[in-house]
């Protein structure tokens, strides 16, 4: 069986500060959790307006289909926010999504990397291994509706200036 891909059809793309954005983004947020989110689109508001923020969207066919956020603070990046609609997933966009703000940020001097994921996400486990995140903590009760443990994810990357 082949697997379609939008690796070359679809645009990733800085997402803007509007309310617009953050409906999308609590659509989608929405419809990947099987219609539960404790997010609100008020939350994602705030949250592409933070300058500490940076949220990258993956564009096909005129539409956000998945996005990634983050908050950056000096050299250590948190991803807050990772989400790709239902019937776009297994296409490479969450691949296309995390490597790119990595590589972005890397760019930018982020040398740490930091997220949480449900425990029973296994996909997502998945994808967060492959391109070099360690599990390095387990936070107990860490997500709500439902109540699930989390575990902490980690990747550092080589500081350039020093590494050579």
């Amino acid at each position: 069986m082949q697997k379609e891909y939008h690796m070359f059809s679809g645009l990733i793309v800085p997402l803007a500060a509007n309310p617009e954005t953050a409906a999308r983004l609590y659509y989608i947020t929405k419809e990947a959790n099987g219609g539960r989110t404790t997010w609100k689109e008020s939350s994602f508001l705030y949250e592409l307006e933070n300058e500490n923020n940076f949220y990258l969207g993956y564009e096909f066919e005129g539409e956000i289909v998945g996005y990634i956020g983050c908050m950056r603070i000096l050299d250590e990046l948190s991803i807050n926010n990772f989400a790709v609609l239902p019937n776009q997933r297994r296409k490479g966009i969450g691949m296309l999504l995390l490597t790119e703000m990595i590589r972005m940020n890397v760019a930018a001097g982020v040398r740490h990397f930091y997220l949480e994921v449900r425990l029973s996400n296994e996909p997502a486990i998945f994808l967060y291994q492959k391109v070099g995140f360690e599990n390095i903590s387990f936070r107990k009760d860490y997500y709500v509706d439902p109540v699930e443990d989390a575990y902490v994810f980690y990747k550092q990357e080589p500081n350039l200036e020093v590494d050579k």
